[in-house]
């Protein structure tokens, strides 16, 4: 009897045990583009990684203990094999035939580098092996989701059991749609950009446009667009200078609330010029539709103000509209959206440019914006590393590099590093330093905006609340530099279509050329008459005029401009024994339609290089 109750008792001691919490592929996936659970505390054990592994004579192997999800792996490499070895199967990857596994933006070729998104899990132990010639480093984003979860392996043979979930996943990143909300029909407002109390004196600007949600819930996603009946000549540029401002707590219009948010709608334009939307998922702006999205979930326990701070002379009418999860106050997730932004001036390297939160907090995203005469300095090492101003940008919606000007976020070039689900993170305290580099030899102002999730009280060590006119451009940045005014940059170009055989590369020069932006476009054809085609689109049918400029110099030849496959204008004749530009030529004027899918091409009449600096396409 002793013996039966002694054993009962251990079995019951065993079965006391915590079962560890199965995390589906289902989840895996969707938390590619549903973040809610980066709103969840941190575990105690939970923890990621974010390596730069370094590929020697082509070869590179790296243990990884589990459970374990790799949420990112990036190569500069578009040929070889990656294999990921667990204890009874294996997953394995042919880089130059990817398509096996799945489709953009999940698995991305960009010509001269690879980008997979999509999640690799690993259930206790796996070697990651790298054989590829050309390849000189790995990125890899880990996620390790703590003792309380299992995973299983990743092997081609499971993968090929979630083909069609996979597919979907795909399908809601191309086409761009919103996360599915509970509450029907889905809220809106509209009204004009002003808001002051009797008390408030008359105003020379709009002021704001408030919109209060009562209750408790999840903000899924929002857009904001303008709603006049002829929209305004330069909505990006109008948009770019409005201030998206989020409040807790507010009891009413008028109350003043806990804000954690301060946001330029620039911020918004987190993709390089000319992306297609999938690229930009999470924030973003959609040129059709002329709309801005947040795709950021934003929970709240009482009452939610989302406002919109215009200084735009006269009214401007918008609407707001929300996908929106009500929710009992108990079972609304601890952290909320948040974001900093930090300013300064330096050289040698950016010491301010980084976040120190006291309380439980994840960083999904950093933006690092400077001025500069070159990008040459910015080459990084760490959680930038993919920011190299010598090959083409990278681009997934795990990570993203901005080229632009103009106002919204401060400085001439930007780069922003997604880490969603590898999310930097931590239960008490998150200290973030990316070790930013600057030039040695010059003063440069830089910026760090940074997107996390936190709880209300989490406190930021060193925050600053800056006006408006200081995120946006000084009136005489350090260092200035020349930029050609209303152009479209070569370099900027995400993914122009070459000619079998031909490379691109971006150039960086001295401040002493006229270059714009002190960079170009080096095409190199590889047989005469070859060409490289730039889209873009036209928005209103009519005449258009066309301005090219090119490099000259001793290894430059002859070129033909191309309007949709149509010789226009003389033959360029771009050799000369010094180097420079051109300056700007004219081309010619065409009868445009209005369409997407124009072409602007440049064609190597002899086989020398084309250096493409920029070009000016404008309505006559």
């Amino acid at each position: 009897m002793i013996t039966f109750i002694m054993s009962l008792c251990s079995l019951q001691m065993l079965g006391a045990l915590p079962q560890a919490q199965e995390l589906s592929y289902s989840q895996l996936l969707s938390q590619t583009y549903d973040l809610r659970h980066l709103c969840e505390l941190p575990a105690a054990d939970e923890r990621s990684e974010q390596l730069r592994l370094v590929v020697e004579a082509g070869q590179l192997e790296y243990e990884i203990t589990g459970p374990a999800v790799v949420t990112r792996l990036f190569i500069d490499a578009t040929a070889g094999k990656i294999n990921l070895d667990f204890a009874e199967d294996s997953f394995a990857m042919d880089l130059s035939d990817t398509s096996k596994l799945a489709a953009a933006p999940l698995i991305v070729n960009y010509g001269n580098a690879t980008s997979m998104t999509l999640p690799l899990t690993i259930a206790a132990n796996a070697t990651l092996r790298v054989s590829a010639s050309a390849a000189s480093y790995v990125e890899l984003d880990t996620w390790y989701p703590g003792s309380a979860y299992s995973l299983p392996d990743s092997s081609n043979k499971f993968l090929r059991t979630q083909r069609d979930k996979i597919k979907r996943t795909i399908e809601v990143f191309v086409n761009n749609q919103h996360p599915v909300t509970m509450l029907s029909p889905n809220p809106q407002k509209i009204g004009a950009t002003y808001y002051r109390s009797k008390e408030m004196p008359p105003s020379t600007t709009n002021g704001e446009f408030r919109w209060l949600l009562r209750g408790s819930g999840i903000v899924r996603w929002f857009e904001l667009e303008f709603v006049h009946k002829v929209a305004p000549a330069k909505t990006v540029e109008l948009l770019r200078s409005l201030v998206l401002k989020i409040e807790h707590g507010c009891e009413s219009i008028g109350d003043e609330g806990t804000t954690v948010a301060e946001i330029p709608l620039g911020d918004f334009f987190s993709a390089y010029y000319d992306a297609s939307a999938n690229n930009n998922y999470f924030l973003g702006y959609n040129e059709e539709s002329q709309k801005f999205y947040c795709r950021l979930p934003i929970t709240f326990k009482k009452n939610l103000r989302l406002s919109i701070v215009s200084d735009i002379p006269g009214m401007s009418r918008l609407r707001m509209i929300a996908g929106v999860d009500m929710m009992d106050p108990k079972t609304v997730p601890a952290l909320t959206l948040r974001s900093n932004f930090v300013r300064a001036v330096g050289s040698g390297s950016a010491e301010s440019a980084q976040l120190n939160v006291k309380g439980a907090a994840r960083l999904i995203a950093s933006m690092f914006s400077f001025t500069s005469p070159s990008s040459s300095q910015v080459i990084q090492d760490q959680d930038f590393g993919f920011a190299s101003a010598s090959s083409l940008p990278d681009l997934t919606h795990g990570e993203q590099i901005l080229r632009r000007e103009g106002p919204g976020v401060f400085g001439n070039n930007s780069f922003m590093r997604w880490y969603l689900s590898a999310a930097p993170s931590s239960a008490t305290e998150l200290s973030y330093n990316p070790a930013l580099k600057l030039a040695d030899d010059e003063k440069t102002n830089y910026c760090l905006s940074t997107w996390w999730f936190g709880s209300l009280d989490a406190k930021v060590a060193g925050a600053v609340t800056y006006p408006q006119a200081q995120r946006l451009h000084a009136d005489n940045p350090l260092p200035t530099f020349f930029v050609v005014d209303g152009a479209n940059e070569a370099e900027h170009i995400a993914k122009p279509r070459m000619s079998t055989g031909s490379t691109i590369e971006v150039v960086l020069v001295d401040s002493s050329y006229e270059v714009s932006s002190l960079q170009f476009a080096k095409w190199v054809p590889s047989a005469p008459n070859q060409a490289i085609l730039f889209d873009y689109s036209i928005t209103e049918s009519g005449q258009y005029s066309f301005e090219v400029q090119l490099m000259m110099g001793p290894s430059f030849g002859k070129v033909q401009v191309l309007i949709d496959g149509k010789a226009t204008g003389e033959v360029i004749d771009c050799y000369s024994d010094d180097v420079g530009t051109s300056g700007l030529i004219a081309v010619g004027s065409v009868r445009m339609m209005a369409r997407n899918s124009h072409v602007l091409g440049f064609r190597s009449v002899d086989k020398k290089t084309i250096g493409i600096d920029c070009y000016i396409i404008k309505k006559l």
